[in-house]
């Protein structure tokens, strides 16, 4: 009783249990090593930071190994391991960095990563890594081995390299230079590998290159160009997937007809996204769904993708028809809702859409759905959506309406307007002029983007043109896997915040959940040199999550010749080594270096002569053209490539008439290339 005579407050125990899910969450391990043959004065780096199936709370990762022969010992790997299980009382790391004098030469290692969410289900996944004895480039293959596919996809597969370390050894590489060479090593694909990129690290294959049900062995070898010998490889295994017929019923989801008409349900929009050969076959079925509904009188065709329905068969009532579709081993099937109503109303027809989901931006942000209405009377009809949580969905004229009127041009959907996540029934209602009416229906289902997840940057803080910061996009969380990934760097306003919607992308998206060895600009020394840093997390419908962190990046004090020989150095290993999106980020790192500096009166006085300037800009400019020779051409990797010219000739008085031009032509270069 409280102090007021009027209210009491009364509480009683209870007892529930809370139960596991009926879907539970399975993690997919995914884990990735930096390369299957290590280099003898390589390190080895074991990353999982892929997996998925987290529930989007900690996951739990605890890392093995066993030998791969009975010559290799692996006591050492054993306890730098239980090391990194150990982290956090028992959490573990996604990722173990194991020195190279851990590993034995010639040593043939298989690991293996636990990773368990918070419901208690697991998920594994193995690696096979062999120390050589000798110097060799660090190859692997981004993405999930095995990498699962299929026919009606395409395949692009991104090797990552880096060139051997020779810091053990006695001897060095005379030319920095590298080569790739694709293979196929079943003998199962007998079309070209060569190129097929612009940059041969990558190998595009066309939608339908690949057959169903079957699995390839794809391998890259990079090799120093003047010294073949000292060379490495990789390899993915691609499986894939033969995938499910697809069963439609073309009209939409609930269809309405008079008693007194005559309708066909027809079937023959459903497809088989592999393309495959052989035929369907065709089974209908019938079932009354009310009391007053009778399915005796209809004739049900045989293998027949069409169903007509004459006159006065059925019964007014409500019914469900249920189509199966067989091809083969794969089978599929669809249903409508069908009301039969008194009299010979309008019938409706709408058109199947063509994805199970959408994004809000798919199209533009807009969706088309066509229709037909056919009636021996006149008629107006008007599309309306059912209990939807947007009022104007519809496109209206210039505007928006809750509902618009039925004409022969398509629907048009405004998805940009519509919630995440939610799914709406769009209505199209049709009266004749006897004041019949009839209706259809269609359900459009808003795709979620990945949510949960963080951007994590190592270290937190560095010097540009010097550290190497590492990206992970950690514990994301979505059912329409594969992810792909893109990271980068924001905008950072006045007060240091940072402005999420001034991305900067470092190229395009990358199959690896984490992006290790990234150059960074510096910071501006008015926001304490803060460098914002993203991530966007793309699920298998193109939605797009996306998280941003901070760290501080700092610039040395360097002349300009200082600077110049630095970005040189490190764009031509960076070319030679075919990576454009490394090159991308040392000059943008160099032309903002020049910025920054110029921006402190002490260090102004370090720069030297403005010819120098003059020079290094024409050798950005330089090196520019090289990346953009290895660069797809991707909205990602355009804007990356654009970030940097402007850095280029953004001081006019440093813009010598060689550069001018030079860079004017880049731009009409780039701009033709995305035609």
């Amino acid at each position: 009783q409280t102090s007021s005579s009027s209210a009491s407050l009364f509480t009683m125990n209870e007892t529930f249990v809370v139960d596991q899910p009926l879907v539970p969450t399975i993690p997919v391990v995914s884990l990735v090593a930096s390369s299957e043959f290590i280099g003898v004065c390589d390190d080895l780096i074991l990353n999982g930071a892929g997996t998925t199936g987290s529930g989007g709370r900690a996951m739990i990762y605890n890392y093995s190994v066993m030998p791969g022969n009975d010559m290799t010992k692996v006591a050492n790997v054993s306890e730098i391991l239980e090391i990194a299980n150990s982290h956090k009382n028992g959490i573990g790391k996604f990722r173990v960095d194991i020195p190279s004098d851990a590993m034995q030469k010639n040593g043939e290692m298989v690991f293996k990563l636990i990773a368990t969410n918070f419901l208690g289900y697991s998920g594994v996944a193995t690696v096979y890594v062999k120390k050589l004895h000798i110097p060799a480039p660090r190859i692997s293959i981004q993405g999930a081995n095995p990498y699962l596919t299929t026919r009606s996809s395409k395949l692009k597969l991104k090797a990552s390299a880096e060139m051997p370390i020779m810091t053990c050894v006695d001897s060095s590489v005379a030319n920095a230079k590298m080569s790739f060479i694709w293979y196929e090593d079943t003998g199962g694909f007998t079309g070209s590998l060569t190129d097929t990129s612009k940059n041969p690290r990558f190998l595009n294959l066309a939608a339908d290159s690949l057959e169903a049900s079957t699995s390839y062995q794809f391998r890259v070898v990079g090799f120093m160009t003047d010294t073949p010998n000292v060379n490495n490889s990789a390899t993915v295994e691609v499986q894939v997937s033969q995938q499910d017929v697809v069963a439609q019923i073309s009209g939409g989801s609930y269809q309405q007809f008079g008693r007194d008409t005559s309708f066909d349900l027809d079937a023959s929009d459903s497809y088989d996204p592999d393309d495959s050969a052989g035929s369907f076959s065709y089974f209908w079925s019938c079932e009354a769904t009310s009391s007053s509904a009778d399915c005796s009188g209809l004739i049900i065709p045989t293998d027949n993708s069409t169903l007509s329905v004459s006159d006065l068969t059925l019964t007014i009532g409500e019914y469900t028809f249920t189509l199966l579709v067989v091809k083969g081993s794969r089978n599929d099937t669809a249903e409508v809702d069908v009301d039969i109503v008194a009299g010979a109303p309008p019938v409706i027809s709408i058109t199947a859409l063509s994805e199970d989901k959408y994004n809000t931006d798919s199209d533009g942000g807009f969706l088309s759905v066509a229709s037909s209405i056919t009636s021996s009377l006149s008629y107006t009809a008007v599309w309306t959506a059912d209990g939807s949580d947007v009022s104007d969905l519809f496109v209206s004229g210039k505007g928006y309406a809750s509902s618009v009127t039925w004409t022969t041009t398509d629907l048009l959907l405004a998805l940009s307007l519509l919630t995440e996540g939610e799914s709406y029934t769009l209505v199209l209602t049709a009266t004749d002029s006897d004041g019949e009416s009839s209706y259809s229906t269609v359900s459009v289902v808003i795709n979620e983007p990945p949510k949960s997840g963080e951007v994590v940057v190592t270290p937190a803080s560095g010097y540009a043109l010097e550290t190497a910061f590492t990206f992970t996009a950690d514990n994301w969380v979505d059912s329409d896997l594969p992810f792909t990934y893109i990271f980068g760097t924001t905008g950072v306003n006045s007060d240091g915040s940072l402005d999420s919607d001034s991305l900067s992308p470092f190229g395009s998206e990358r199959d690896n959940a984490f992006y290790e060895d990234v150059t960074l600009a510096t910071g501006s020394n008015s926001t304490n040199y803060t460098v914002g840093c993203y991530t966007e997390v793309i699920d298998s419908y193109g939605a797009v999550g996306s998280a941003t962190t901070a760290v501080r990046v700092r610039s040395k004090p360097l002349t300009v010749p200082q600077l110049t020989n630095i970005s040189e150095a490190k764009a031509k290993d960076a070319i030679d080594s075919g990576d454009g999106d490394a090159c991308k980020q040392i000059l943008k790192a160099t032309t903002d270096g020049m910025k920054e500096t110029k921006e402190d009166d002490r260090r102004r006085m370090l720069l030297g002569a403005v010819t120098d300037a003059e020079a290094l800009r024409a050798s950005v400019l330089a090196n520019l053209w090289a990346t953009y020779e290895i660069t797809p051409i991707t909205v990602s990797d355009v804007a990356s490539l654009l970030d940097v010219l402007v850095g280029v000739v953004d001081t006019p008085s440093e813009v010598i008439y060689d550069v001018a031009s030079g860079s004017h032509f880049f731009l009409q270069t780039i701009l033709r290339a995305t035609l």
